[in-house]
Formats: structure tokens, C-alpha cells, sequence
């Protein structure tokens, strides 16, 4: 699921620009079922996607009227980076593409609206179609080291070395681009386990909403206003911000942002009744902006009504603590502090930080009963949430 996500972000398609629910989750359902497949398999695939087709307007690309907008992204932001390529590597590039279309049933090759004539591409001259741009695209030094560093940026450090991003590079050139072979290897390698690279990246948002859950074993009942503090806290999942995706790390974290981390905690641990909170205030932008984008097709439905839609709630109960502190027989604060401690942070605190969260446990009065005091157990969960430390993985 996690490289599910990492795809989702670097092949960025919008919803508002695609209108098609369908072809987004064939899109969805593609990289989930190739996530640690062939890099060469998934720039095939997401080159012939009906989504990607139409938000990057390779849709429209045809001989004699090249769109070069599809093959320019393909280049900086999917395999090489800037600095890699030419204009005329994109446009010979488009030229390619040109003929690889959407139909009734998805992706369409067109032979009349391609170019089929020859084309010079990186150093390379021939008769080449866009399975031949990728395998030229693939046998740059650049591609491994490109995608070895945004790999690097997701799971390891928000700045990779230049060591350690060529030595991934070398990995991915050496197994074929294999994506499984290669995460396995990240995993076992000393570098992700180095003391530099523990909790050195902050969460993304979509990190920090099934973290939370997960950690604290708790379901989401409300979905609607997870994706709504999804969205608040500067990702909406199918509609990243432009083509780049989202530029995660520190931009994750801003004062409205680390607001809207701090209410999703409130709300998940508290609970919230249908219309509070994050519903309210996201579903109204929400609406309002479907019904701008309703409004500007009018003219080509006669007679079609906005609708007023009423979104069904799942109510969110609040947490209960009783079967973590069961489970695990926490009698005292300090066993519930060190507990929580560990299982949601995942690293010592200084004994001041320590001494506030007892403080909260004990509520002043020096006595504590895990089992009896449930709210407290609760407000010590939010606290550790609401923590620096917490925000980082």
C-alpha cells in the first residue's frame, strides 16, 4: 500500500481534470497490482493509462500536431529530472507517442495519428514508437539515479546523499529496475537502519491518518471526514496540488496544516457526532466547489438540476482505551506513560517531557488507576499525538 502511495504521487493524475471516476480507479488498481513490478512495466502501463492519457493530454497527440505536454513530464518529472534531456528529445519524444489515444474501452493505438517516421531521441536515431522512447529513456545512467532519489525522499531521508542515492541507482541498474528486488534490498541495507535516518522524515497526511488508527487499533468509521482532514492537511488523495505531486516534507507542515493534524487527533480519540468538525468545514468547500464545476457545464445538459446532496455519516465513537490497558496490564501512569510512549513514538523522551505527560495522568492529585480513569488515558494518548515527535517517522 505504501508504494501504492509513492506511485500515486509521482504518476499524479487529477480527478477535476480527468471526470472520469472509472478510469481512476482502473488507474488506482494498476499500480496497486504492479507497485513492486518492472519500472519499465509501469511507464508502459501508466504511458497507455486512460487517466494519464487525458490529464496530460497525450489523448489529443497526433501526427503532424504533436502535444508535447505528456512526453515533457515523461522526461523531467516520471524518469530523468531536469538537466537530462533536450527540447528536441521532448518533441521527438512526442512524435512517438503520437497515435496512443483513449477509446470506448480504454487505451487505443491509432495507427493514422502516428508519426511514423524517424525520430532522433537522446543520442539515438530510428523509427521509434513510445515503447522504444522508454527503453532508450531506461538505459540513461540518470533514470536509476532519478527515481533512486525521490525513492530515497519517501522512505529514508527528506536529503539523500549522493552515495547512498548512487548507490541505489547502481541496485535498481543491476536487477532490471525491479522494483521488489529493490525495496528488499533498501530494507536490509545498514543505511535505512542508521541513526541519522530514524525519524528524520514528517508524515504525510495519509501516513499520519492510518498510522494513527493503526497504532492505536482503532477503525475509522467516519470516512468522509477522514478524506475531509486528509484534504485540510494539504493532501486530497486523486487531485494533488499540479502535475509535481505533492512536495511532501517540510511543506507538509504549516500552521494550518499542523492545526488540522491536531483536530484529527482530537476528533478520532474524542469521537465526533455527524456535522462536527472537519465535515462542516471541508464538506462545505467541497460542495461549493463541485457546484462551480456543475455550474460551468450547465450549458451542455439542458434542463439538468444541481443537486442537493446530503452526505451519510458513520458517527466516529470515541477511543476506548480498556482493552490496550487490559491487554497489557498498565496499572501505573508509568506504565501507561512508557507504554504509550513506545508504541506511538517509538523513541525515548527527556525526563522533563516524561514528568509532563505523568503529570497528566495523575491530574495533579498523584494517584492513578488505568483502569478507572479512561479520560485520562485518553488526554495522555492526545498529548503524546500532538507532539513534535509524533508528527515524524
Amino acid at each position: 500500500e505504501k508504494m501504492t502511495l509513492f506511485w500515486h504521487g509521482h504518476f499524479t493524475t487529477g480527478a477535476r481534470e480527468v471526470r472520469a471516476a472509472d478510469s481512476l480507479v482502473r488507474q488506482n488498481a494498476f499500480l496497486r497490482q504492479h507497485a513492486l513490478a518492472g519500472f519499465r512495466e509501469l511507464l508502459v502501463g501508466i504511458s497507455r493509462d486512460p487517466a494519464m492519457l487525458v490529464y496530460l493530454d497525450n489523448a489529443s497527440n497526433r501526427k503532424g500536431k504533436p502535444n508535447e505536454n505528456y512526453a515533457r513530464e515523461l522526461l523531467e518529472l516520471f524518469t530523468l529530472g531536469e538537466g537530462n534531456y533536450t527540447e528536441k528529445d521532448i518533441l521527438h519524444a512526442a512524435r512517438a507517442l503520437t497515435g496512443w489515444t483513449v477509446g470506448p474501452r480504454g487505451f487505443r493505438f491509432a495507427p493514422r495519428a502516428h508519426d511514423h517516421g524517424e525520430k532522433t531521441f537522446l543520442g539515438r536515431t530510428g523509427y521509434f514508437d513510445g515503447q522504444d522512447i522508454i527503453n532508450i529513456i531506461l538505459e540513461q545512467p540518470a533514470a536509476g539515479r532519478f527515481i533512486a532519489g525521490k525513492i530515497l525522499k519517501f522512505f529514508v531521508c527528506q536529503d539523500p546523499d549522493s552515495d547512498l542515492t548512487e548507490a541505489l541507482a547502481a541496485e535498481l541498474r543491476g536487477n532490471g529496475y525491479d522494483f521488489r528486488r529493490t525495496m528488499k534490498a533498501l530494507f536490509r541495507s545498514e543505511a535505512f537502519y542508521a541513526d541519522k535516518h530514524q525519524h528524520g522524515l514528517i508524515k504525510s497526511p495519509v501516513e499520519l491518518v492510518v498510522g494513527t488508527a493503526r497504532l492505536l487499533e482503532t477503525p475509522i468509521n467516519d470516512l468522509d471526514a477522514a478524506i475531509f482532514a486528509l484534504a485540510a492537511m494539504g493532501q486530497e488523495l486523486y487531485q494533488p496540488p499540479n502535475v509535481k505531486g505533492w512536495d511532501g516534507g517540510r511543506k507538509w507542515i504549516n500552521t494550518a496544516t499542523l492545526f488540522a493534524r491536531y483536530n484529527f487527533a482530537s476528533d478520532l480519540l474524542r469521537g465526533s457526532p455527524p456535522g462536527a468538525g472537519f465535515r462542516m468545514q471541508m464538506l462545505d468547500q467541497r460542495r461549493a466547489r463541485m457546484m462551480e464545476e456543475l455550474e460551468d457545464n450547465m450549458e451542455q445538459y439542458p434542463g439538468m438540476k444541481l443537486p442537493e446532496r446530503q452526505v451519510a455519516s458513520a458517527r466516529q465513537p470515541p477511543f476506548d482505551p480498556t482493552p490496550v490497558v487490559e491487554r497489557h496490564k498498565l496499572r501505573t501512569a508509568q506504565q501507561a506513560v512508557d507504554h504509550f510512549v513506545a508504541r506511538l513514538l517509538q523513541q525515548p523522551i527527556a525526563a522533563d517531557r516524561r514528568g509532563v505527560l505523568l503529570r497528566t495522568l495523575e491530574g495533579g492529585e498523584g494517584d492513578f488507576d488505568a483502569g478507572r480513569d479512561r479520560r485520562r488515558v485518553v488526554t495522555l494518548i492526545n498529548v503524546i499525538l500532538n507532539t513534535p515527535e509524533y508528527q515524524l517517522n
